[in-house]
C-alpha cells in the first residue's frame, strides 16, 4: 500500500513580490499594446473622416453641376414617325 505524504511548500514574501512584479510587467506591456492600437485606430478614423469630407464636397459639386446642366423644364422626347 502506498501512503500519501502531505507536502508543504513554503511561499515567502519574496515569492509574492516576484509574482506581483511579473504581473505588473505583463499588464504594463499589455497596456502599452492597447494604447498603440488605440492610436492606430484614431489615426485611421482621422484619415477616413478627411476622405469622407472630400467625397461629400465632390458629391455636392457634382450635384450642383448636374442641377446647372439640367434644363429648367422637362423636355419631352419627340415622337418617332410610324412606318406603315
Amino acid at each position: 500500500m502506498s501512503t500519501m505524504v502531505e507536502k508543504t511548500v513554503e511561499i515567502t514574501i519574496a515569492d509574492h513580490a516576484e509574482e506581483a512584479l511579473a504581473l505588473n510587467q505583463f499588464y504594463h506591456q499589455r497596456t502599452l499594446g492597447v494604447q498603440a492600437m488605440r492610436r492606430t485606430e484614431a489615426e485611421k478614423v482621422h484619415v477616413l473622416t478627411e476622405q469622407l469630407e472630400i467625397a461629400e464636397k465632390a458629391l455636392s459639386e457634382a450635384m450642383a453641376e448636374i442641377e446647372r446642366l439640367s434644363p429648367a423644364k422637362p423636355v419631352e422626347a419627340p415622337e418617332k414617325p410610324r412606318k406603315n
